[in-house]
C-alpha cells in the first residue's frame, strides 16, 4: 500500500460524504472558497500546512475573523509534554491560527486553558510559550478564581451555573483547537471535553454527572470555530500519557464550526463509534450539532 492509499483509507474512516481534493490554485488562508463545507477532515501534511489547506473549505478564516474583533483561543495546554507525546495542542497549529487571526487585523489574541499542572511548565514544555512569543498574541492566566465569572446556563439538566473564564464572556470570536487523544473516564477527548478547561470548579463535573456537564456547557457559548489537532495522536494511556502511553503520528486535522459533529468524526478516528462517547450522546440529546456525518457537507482533503 503506498502512501497515498494508506491516507484514503484512514480518511475514509469519517463519515460517507464523497471525497474532494486540493487542486492547484486553492485560495490562501485568509481568502474564501466558493464551496462552503460544513466540516473538513484533512490529512498528510503538517500542522500548519493542513490548516492553511483546510480553512478555504469553510470559507476562509475572514469568514470568522473580522477587523478589531477580540480572538480568544482554547487551547490545551495541560500537561508536562512535549508535542511529540500527544498530550497538548501541537504549537505550530497555535502559531498559525493566531499569526492568521492578527493578519486579519483582529485587535487582540488571548491564549488560554485552566491547566492541570502548573501553567508556566505546561506552556514552556509544550511549546506553546515559544509559538505565542514574538507574536502580538498573549498566554492569559487561568490558575486562580479572580479569572472567572459564575454564570447562568439555561435548559440544562445539572450545569445550572458554573464559574467560566472571564475571556468566554469578554471575547467577540472564540476558536477551540483542542487536541485528540483517549481519555480513561470518558473514553476520548476532544473538541468538547476540552471546555472543561474554560470552568474554574472541573470537581463539579465528576461528582454529579461527568458527560452530561461537559455538554451542558456549551448551553451558555459555543465555540465559532473547531480545529482539532489530531497529528500526534494519544491512541492509549490519555489523557495525561508518560508510562503507558502509545502515540500515533496520524497527521490529521478536523475543521468545523460543528462542536459535536467534529467531535463524531473525531471518535472515529480512535476507532469508537459515536455511541459509545456518552457525553456525544448528551451533545445529541441537546441538538448541540449534527451526529450523523452523512447529514452535513464533508470535504475530505490528501495531501
Amino acid at each position: 500500500m503506498d502512501r497515498r492509499d494508506f491516507i484514503k483509507k484512514s480518511l475514509k474512516i469519517i463519515g460517507a460524504s464523497s471525497i474532494g481534493y486540493l487542486v492547484s490554485g486553492t485560495p490562501l488562508i485568509l481568502g474564501q472558497n466558493s464551496n462552503n463545507y460544513e466540516l473538513v477532515a484533512v490529512q498528510g501534511g503538517s500542522p500548519d500546512v493542513m490548516f492553511k489547506k483546510g480553512i478555504p473549505y469553510l470559507g476562509g478564516l475572514k469568514k470568522f475573523i473580522k477587523k478589531g474583533d477580540s480572538v480568544a483561543i482554547k487551547v490545551n495546554a495541560s500537561w508536562n509534554s512535549s508535542p511529540d507525546d500527544g498530550g497538548n495542542t501541537n504549537p505550530t497549529l497555535v502559531k498559525t491560527v493566531l499569526q492568521a487571526c492578527l493578519d486579519l487585523g483582529a485587535k487582540e489574541v488571548n491564549i488560554f486553558d485552566h491547566t492541570i499542572y502548573n501553567a508556566d511548565t505546561t506552556y514552556r514544555v509544550s511549546g506553546i510559550k515559544n509559538a505565542v512569543s514574538g507574536t502580538k498574541a498573549k498566554i492569559v492566566p487561568a490558575s486562580s478564581p479572580k479569572y472567572f465569572n459564575k454564570v447562568k446556563i439555561a435548559n440544562t439538566k445539572i450545569l445550572n451555573t458554573a464559574e467560566v473564564h472571564e475571556l468566554v464572556l469578554s471575547a467577540d470570536k472564540l476558536i477551540n483547537i483542542p487536541v485528540l487523544k483517549t481519555h480513561g473516564s470518558t473514553k476520548m477527548t476532544s473538541a468538547m471535553k476540552n471546555f472543561m478547561g474554560i470552568v474554574w470548579d472541573r470537581s463539579f463535573y465528576h461528582r454529579n454527572g461527568l458527560h452530561r456537564c461537559i455538554a451542558e456547557i456549551f448551553n451558555y457559548r459555543k465555540p465559532d470555530l473547531n480545529i482539532v489537532d489530531a497529528y500526534n495522536v494519544m491512541v492509549r494511556g490519555g489523557p495525561s500519557g508518560y508510562y503507558n502511553s502509545k502515540v500515533v503520528t496520524k497527521k490529521m486535522q478536523l475543521i468545523s464550526t460543528d462542536i459535536l459533529a467534529v467531535d463524531v468524526a473525531a471518535s472515529q478516528i480512535l476507532g469508537f463509534k459515536p455511541e459509545e462517547i456518552k457525553y456525544l450522546n448528551d451533545g445529541k440529546d441537546l441538538n448541540l450539532g449534527k451526529f450523523n456525518l452523512d447529514e452535513l457537507t464533508l470535504k475530505k482533503i490528501y495531501i
